[in-house]
Order: structure tokens, then sequence, then C-alpha cells
């Protein structure tokens, strides 16, 4: 809508960490409208976290109202990976590989779901002994890094 009145510009990039990860993977994977994005420890498969992550025994449970097979399909219809093979936008997920609260396989299956689906325009970025808050208590050249590349990523891809 701020597109249309002309108040927004249409080069769009989306970028979250977390829950702004997941948000970023399923946004990209129902518009159009983002030139680029960036998720960052991004949950993309509900019904494989909510028995990997050293929270999603609890929060799925109360997010997705059930778990195990009375919500496994309300968990794979809400899960990012059921739609990322459609997307055509420039993703970058970046990640911390040993994640225990949104783990690297999110991230992995993420990246070969946007593959096989045709994105070569897609990377990922693991970023050894660091975890979920990679981006703001990682090693200081990774917090660097992190920022460049989100920097790099967006202007590249939305010139």
């Amino acid at each position: 809508a701020l597109q249309d009145a002309g108040l927004a510009s249409q080069k769009l990039a989306i970028a979250g960490k977390s829950y702004g990860g997941f948000m970023s993977c399923w946004a990209v994977g129902h518009t159009d409208v983002f030139q680029a994005a960036v998720p960052m420890a991004a949950l993309s498969q509900i019904d494989i976290h909510w028995g990997s992550s050293d929270t999603g025994y609890f929060t799925d449970r109360h997010a997705m109202l059930g778990e195990g097979d009375a919500a496994r399909e309300r968990m794979r219809a809400h899960s990012p990976i059921e739609y990322l093979q459609a997307t055509a936008t420039p993703t970058l997920l970046l990640h911390g590989h040993e994640d225990e609260r949104c783990p690297r396989s999110q991230a992995e299956a993420a990246f070969v779901a946007l593959r096989r689906g045709g994105n070569q325009a897609s990377e990922l970025v693991l970023y050894l002994g660091e975890g979920h808050k990679f981006t703001s208590q990682g090693k200081p050249g990774h917090r660097v890094d992190v920022m460049q590349r989100v920097v790099d990523w967006i202007t590249r891809w939305t010139r």
C-alpha cells in the first residue's frame, strides 16, 4: 500500500533474526515483493524444531496449539520450508553453527529448499563456534562479518 501511494521505494529487502528470521523466510515464500532477504538464526521447520531445540518442546506446542501427531499438519502448514522452493528472492541465510535454539539444520534445510527450487541466488553462512546470539554476543570478528554481509547482500540485490 505504501508503494502504491508513492511513500515507499520499490527497492525492498527483508532481514531478521530468530523469530524475525522465521518471518523473513515465511515472507519470501509468500510474496515476491522483496528484492533480497537475510534470515538469521531462522526457524524453517516447526515440526522438526519442537523435538530438536532447547526451547521447541515448550514454545512450539503453545504456538501450534498442540504437539506431535495432533499438531503435525498445522506445524507443517506454518513452516517456511513448505514454501521456499517457490521463491526466487535472493536469500542469504546466516546461522550459528552451534545454535541450540534454532539448530543449524533449520538453515541447512531452508538452503536446500531454496536451491532445489532453482534459487541459485541463495547462500548459507555458518559461524563456527557460535550459538543463537552470534550477532550480538559472538566473536567480534563474526559480528563485524555478519553486519558487512547484510549490508553487502542488500546493496547487491536492491540496485
